[in-house]
Formats: C-alpha cells, structure tokens, sequence
C-alpha cells in the first residue's frame, strides 16, 4: 500500500464528497426546484468525515458567525446575517435562482455571492456556495451536466475573490461582482479544454495498456468504468467493468505494478482496497497525491 499523507488523503474525502453531494442535489433536482431541502442534503453529504463534520451536517446554522482574519469579532470583515434571519433569507435566495427570467449566468454569479453573504451553515458555506454553480447551469441548461467548477480559479485568486465579495456586501458592488466572476467562467472554461485534452490522452493510453493486459473483447469496456471515479473500491471497480474475479485482480495488480493506480487504503476483512487514479485525480480535481510518505 501507497501511504498517502494525512492532509492529502483528507483532500481526497473531499473530492469524493463532494462529487456525491454533486449527485445527491442532481438526483433531488430531477423532482424539485433548488431549494434549501436539496442545499441541506447535499451539505450533509459534504462533511461527511471532514473538516466541519461536527458542526450540524445538514443543518442551518443556530449561531451567529462572522468572516474575518482571526477568532476575535472585534477583527471581523464581514458578520453575516443573525441566524434568525437565515430561513428567510434563503427563502429569498431560492425564488430569486428558481426565477428564469433571469439571464442564467448573471443570475448564477449572483446566487453565488448572495449565499456566501447568507452564509447558511455553521460550517462548509465555501464548498456548497461552489457547488451550486454547476448546478444552476446545468438547470438553465447553460451546460448539460453539472460538470463545470470555479473552484480553481477561486483559489488561484482568493484575495481578489474575497475582496470582490467583500465589496458586494459593503458598496453594492455587484457590476464588479458579476465581471469578476463571467472572467472566471471565461478562463475555467479554457482550461476544462485543455484538461479536457489530457484526459483524452490518459484515456487512450490506459486503453492500450488494459487491452495489453485483458486480452479479449471485455477490454474496450473496462477502460471507461476505470474513468468514472478517481477513487474507487476494488470490487465497485469488478463488478461494473464485468470482469472475473481473477481477471480483476490481474488488471489491479498490472496497473499498480505500473504506477497507474496507487492502493490508499488497504483490504480489511469484509472491507474491500481502495484505489486511487492519480493522474486523473490530478487532471480533474487539481490534486496531487504523488508526494508519498515513505
């Protein structure tokens, strides 16, 4: 087994939670408009295991909370709304993203800030407030599927970002705002064709490799379930790929032995190994699990 550092595997959770938060909301949207029901449940999803999962997973927050450089209010940049507010505010928030007179990606950069400033739970504003973009466009059907994500350039640019938000809550400064944030539509989408260009890449070239190992016709289909999750269970990864228990293993055991796939937590009693596909994780969600510990 490949021993990942702490930090770096905490990221991980945090991909794969946020990815099924991502499915949970897509899955309540196919029934119901966004709302703060679908926000809930897919918050609780998020802080399953990580940072924040003490902190009423699910759950308005019953605390007043402030923004700022340090745990002393009295250095606060920003104090959101009382959290008797809150319910109505989202109230609010939820017909202004459901009303679609709005011109999709202004309402989008608008709901973005909005949320922030509401600032809902007691923990884990940042990570729901990111995942609504994706979400919002693909329900206005600006993208057809909840696929596009800012995270990236957010954090590349965070002083600018929090400042932007800042400005918004203190000046109105929402034409400010709203260009910040269609630059950051307009650079992300550049680089999703340029990740979007190595993962086909990856992709072939895994290809090759599988079929030199699987040699039958199973193997132009395996690769494709070995693309739909960078971290997968060994037996997840068996039972959708179709394979034989002992052609699974051979093919787990060849792309470990080659560096392709790395084992990040081991087999344990009825628990099965789960892998981790480090340069799809690396091309898709920016992070990097290469730096192991010996």
């Amino acid at each position: 087994m490949v021993n990942v550092d702490p930090e770096k595997r905490n990221d991980i959770q945090e991909v794969i939670n946020y990815r099924n938060a991502v499915h949970v909301a897509e899955n309540m949207l196919a029934e119901f408009p966004l709302t703060g029901r679908v926000l809930r449940a897919a918050h609780e999803v998020l802080l399953q295991g990580v940072r924040g999962e003490l902190k009423s997973p699910g759950m308005y927050r019953i605390d007043q909370v402030f923004i700022g450089p340090s745990n002393d209010i009295t250095e606060d940049h920003y104090v959101p709304p009382k959290a008797t507010q809150v319910p109505d505010a989202m109230a609010r928030w939820e017909r202004y993203v459901n009303d679609d007179a709005q011109i999709p990606l202004i309402k989008t950069a608008i709901a973005h800030a909005e949320l922030e400033a509401i600032h809902p739970f007691s923990d884990g504003n940042g990570r729901v407030g990111r995942m609504i973009i994706p979400l919002m466009l693909a329900m206005d059907e600006v993208i057809t599927t909840p696929c596009f994500y800012l995270s990236e350039f957010f954090e590349h640019r965070n002083t600018e970002y929090q400042d932007m938000l800042l400005l918004v809550s203190k000046k109105d400064a929402w034409a400010e705002w709203c260009i910040f944030f269609l630059d950051a539509v307009t650079n992300q989408a550049k680089e999703n064709g340029i990740k979007a260009s190595g993962i086909f890449k990856l992709y072939e070239d895994t290809l090759d490799f599988i079929m030199s190992v699987v040699r039958s016709d199973n193997a132009a289909r395996v690769a494709p379930h070995l693309f739909r999750m960078a971290i997968f269970p060994s037996n997840i990864f068996t039972r959708d790929a179709g394979l034989s228990e002992s052609t699974s293993r051979r093919l787990i055991k060849a792309l470990k032995n080659d560096e392709r796939i790395v084992e990040v937590v081991p087999h344990k009693g009825s628990s099965p190994a789960v892998f981790a596909f480090p340069e799809l994780l690396r091309l898709v969600e920016g992070v990097d699990i290469s730096n192991r510990q010996p």
